[in-house]
């Protein structure tokens, strides 16, 4: 997992794409592109720990698990088969019942942001 910061050179600079907050003179970002997922369930789930995660592994069905630390987080599905998404227990994405999973298809990534323990997706 490597990390990267983006060194704001005046208020409200837009890097690559990004707007950076003339608040804060870094935004960092971690990455981890070697993610496994397992379980499957929301208790069993691979725990993602990144703000960017590339799902390269994992059998049919399994998932990983948002966390709540770290938002946005991006995930790109190159596993070769269809993954689960979770919440943390008792978060919701996209206004699901607590707990539900969504399904991200092989080759797809989907961005999701959280606001008070509800997760929203941008596809």
């Amino acid at each position: 997992m490597a990390d990267i910061a983006v060194r704001a050179r005046t208020p409200r600079d837009v890097v690559d794409g990004i707007t950076i907050n003339p608040s804060s003179t870094y935004w960092n970002v971690s990455r981890n592109y070697a993610v496994t997922a397992a379980g499957t369930t929301q208790g069993t789930a691979t725990a993602l720990t990144a703000n960017v995660n590339v799902i390269t592994g994992g059998a049919v069905d399994t998932g990983v698990l948002l966390a709540t630390a770290v938002k946005p987080v991006m995930i790109r599905n190159q596993s070769g088969s269809l993954k689960r998404v979770y919440p943390q227990t008792g978060g919701s994405i996209n206004g699901l019942s607590a707990n539900d999973y969504i399904e991200i298809m092989d080759n797809s990534s989907i961005t999701l942001d959280r606001d008070a323990g509800a997760w929203f997706s941008f596809v």
